[in-house]
């Protein structure tokens, strides 16, 4: 695995990407419209934390609502990803011990 800057994902050698947007503040958000061109549907449910789990299915790419549980409150976290034919995008609103253990 290897980080690069996020103004190289278009590169025809990038075969395969997973952007990870841990904690974003609203620049980074604002990529999910202007970078990546999602529905304006999903981006709502992107930034308004805790909805209901789902999917849908969307030209180019599915996304999914998932829930997991604060391993010391027990509270719900909400993790967003987007998956397509070359990219995952995942969004979550706190950083995330699931997420650390798929990246090793």
């Amino acid at each position: 695995m290897t980080n690069i800057p996020f103004k190289r994902l278009d590169d025809s050698d990038i075969k395969w990407f997973w952007v990870d947007f841990d904690t974003p503040n609203d620049e980074e958000a604002l990529l999910l419209k202007i970078h990546f061109d999602f529905h304006p549907f999903v981006i709502e449910v992107c930034l308004h934390f805790l909805q209901r789990p789902k999917l849908n299915y969307y030209d180019g790419y599915n996304f999914f609502v998932l829930h997991t549980l604060n391993q010391y409150s027990l509270a719900p976290e909400e993790f967003d990803i987007f998956v397509g034919h070359n990219f995952t995008v995942t969004f979550h609103e706190s950083p995330s011990s699931e997420i650390g253990m798929v990246r090793k």
